[in-house]
């Protein structure tokens, strides 16, 4: 008998125990069924799938294997007996593999090496079935890890990109008096997911036309991360890359002695704006870590930063101290609306008049009807 593969003979010698045993009764049944097909017939028309299909149906059905094999056996060597080319008979039968078949004589008068010889032929078809199906589950995976990143309309991811850039800009040195509190951008993370699917290191080649990338801003500004593998991706981690270029950021200079526009862009005191969006390229981000897997992540912001000759933010005069609205956590809280709002008819600094400056005008009214009468009695005539 010719040699066979050595993960044939490891998979064939695993199969032991009464259950092992059923199953090889049904191999060598299901093989020699397909054979008697082929020397009937001149070819075999079963592929693996069907070899396979079959199996399951005698399994599930309870057919007694060993019936079935020496049915099959007796069949076998009659048709063989009869037939004087059977080396004919076994060159007609048509293999998935390039494993090779032993001799004809050994094959046809030593029925139990035909059945060990249909045992590997069978293993080595699932061995290749299996190493298929695992190329289509790592290729599956790469897409449900894909999908396990976080989308645009992620609230977690939606609310740590806000709050890690609000973080960073509430904590500045020194501190700012005109810093606006920071919001979420739907049209601007639609932009960033546009961009990061390109899978490029670089800034957004469409940032000077502004129309293209939202439709309401006159400028747009870009942060830019990359990492691998995709398990070292947070929000507050790739946001920590840009806030620690602050050490690089002198304010009194304006000026950078290394990479810190990332983090100017964080803190730039006019950019109430935010979108962002993370996407996996599996095949590598082009100016990035070459074909390895990377994550590339992306924001952007409204209004635009880095203008240059100004500075990020203004640091004249106490946190907050040149609000228009509230001041929460040393940011300036955006609260402009119509003055022909019935809202504001209650708002905050209506609550003052109200229950305050109205209370004491009455009183005071009260007090100087009391002083006219007391002084000039006959000031107010009653009949």
């Amino acid at each position: 008998m010719k040699k066979l593969s050595k993960i044939s003979y490891s998979r064939l010698n695993g199969l032991t125990g009464h259950s092992c045993r059923i199953r090889q009764a049904a191999y060598c049944s299901y093989f020699l069924t397909d054979f008697v097909t082929t020397c009937t017939k001149t070819s075999s028309t079963l592929t693996i799938k069907g070899r396979v299909d079959l199996s399951v149906l005698f399994y599930m059905n309870g057919i007694c294997f060993s019936h079935i094999f020496h049915t099959l056996l007796t069949l076998i060597t009659s048709l063989c007996t009869q037939d004087t080319s059977c080396s004919s008979c076994v060159s007609n039968f048509l293999f998935d593999s390039n494993v090779l078949t032993p001799d004809a004589d050994v094959l046809f008068y030593k029925p139990q090496r035909l059945c060990l010889c249909l045992q590997r032929l069978f293993l080595r078809s699932m061995g290749r079935m299996v190493e298929t199906l695992l190329w289509v589950w790592i290729v599956l995976g790469s897409e449900v890890c894909s999908d396990s990143l976080p989308g645009i309309t992620d609230a977690k991811f939606i609310d740590d990109c806000v709050s890690e850039h609000n973080r960073a800009r509430s904590s500045v040195n020194p501190p700012a008096s005109d810093m606006l509190y920071m919001t979420w951008d739907e049209g601007l993370a639609i932009t960033a997911r546009a961009w990061a699917r390109h899978c490029r290191f670089e800034h957004n080649i469409y940032l000077k036309d502004v129309r293209r990338v939202h439709p309401t801003f006159d400028s747009v500004g870009e942060n830019l991360w990359i990492g691998s593998p995709q398990s070292s991706f947070t929000v507050k981690g790739a946001m920590q890359s840009w806030v620690k270029e602050k050490v690089f950021y002198n304010y009194n200079n304006n000026a950078c002695t290394n990479e810190c526009r990332h983090y100017t862009q964080v803190v730039w005191a006019s950019s109430y704006k935010v979108g962002c969006a993370v996407q996996l390229c599996q095949n590598g981000v082009i100016g990035g870590f070459g074909n390895r897997e990377t994550v590339n992540f992306v924001c952007n912001y409204a209004v635009g930063g880095n203008v240059i000759g100004m500075k990020p933010y203004n640091s004249q005069g106490t946190a907050c101290s040149r609000c228009d609205g509230t001041c929460v956590d040393r940011l300036c809280c955006y609260t402009w609306a119509p003055d022909w709002d019935p809202v504001q008819a209650y708002s905050d600094s209506n609550y003052v008049d109200i229950l305050v400056v109205r209370p004491i005008a009455l009183i005071l009214t009260f007090i100087a009807a009391y002083a006219v009468h007391h002084f000039y009695p006959d000031t107010f005539c009653y009949e």
